[in-house]
């Protein structure tokens, strides 16, 4: 992925995960992705995959200004992953990924990231 920093010979997110994430708490991004039903049992669902990445990053609270009730709910947490520590920087944190941090375990919302895929910022409900 081309990005400003990476013209320059530049790895941002490279050098944030290296030096920041030992620093980070462990967390796991988790992936569903729906399957297919099984011949001759089309009323006994799907067979989902499902795929784990270790990831490091830390979670922080909305502030009450931010909380709106319609995008943003009570209890919902902002938590940061550093983009190289998922997968090696090749997954990207969906809506509907779980992340799992500090023994809980949240469901992706929205997800917003920086020019160079450094840190992704989601919006997280328990």
């Amino acid at each position: 992925m081309a990005t400003l920093f990476g013209n320059f010979g530049i790895d941002l997110a490279a050098q944030l995960a290296s030096g920041l994430g030992p620093s980070l708490l462990p967390a796991t991004l988790t992936r569903v992705t729906p399957g297919i039903r099984t011949p001759g049992a089309l009323t006994g669902g799907t067979n989902p995959t499902t795929a784990s990445y270790p990831c490091r990053g830390f979670t922080d609270d909305y502030q009450a200004a931010e909380i709106d009730g319609e995008l943003v709910h009570v209890g919902d947490r902002k938590v940061l992953l550093l983009g190289k520590t998922i997968g090696g920087g090749a997954v990207v944190p969906q809506p509907n990924d779980r992340v799992t941090i500090e023994g809980a375990t949240f469901t992706l919302i929205r997800v917003t990231r920086d020019p160079a895929a450094a840190t992704f910022v989601c919006q997280a409900r328990g």
